[in-house]
């Protein structure tokens, strides 16, 4: 994990805006799909360590639906800023929700994802 990293692909995150847009536009909801799914994956990669990755996953094997309305409830959170779409801002938002969820794994376990 480091700053560089998240810049890196925050910055990245303009281009792929503007594809998403025109996707948006077409109502091709495949490439709409494909894009975001991209674009949480790039961040999660830039913004988390390995060990992180791998609690990810390992949330993602035993309550993965959960995990990706959570995922995807923050991905909506971030969306829109200042009534525009904001790529970056979304991508903030599903970084910071998923080190929410790193820490509450790390006190919790595995049983608090199946009470959310």
């Amino acid at each position: 994990m480091g700053w560089w990293k998240i810049l890196k692909t925050n910055l990245g995150a303009i281009r792929t805006q503007r594809d998403f847009e025109v996707a948006l536009e077409d109502e091709d909801t495949e490439k709409s799909k494909r894009l975001i799914a991209e674009s949480i994956s790039k961040i999660l990669k830039a913004g988390l360590t390995k060990k992180k990755l791998d609690i990810i996953e390992d949330i993602r094997s035993t309550n993965g639906e959960q995990l990706n309305k959570l995922i995807s409830a923050a991905f909506q959170r971030g969306w829109i800023r200042s009534g525009e779409p904001n790529l970056s801002n979304a991508m903030d938002e599903v970084l910071l929700e998923a080190q929410n969820l790193i820490r509450e794994y790390r006190s919790h376990g595995l049983d608090k994802f199946e009470n959310r």
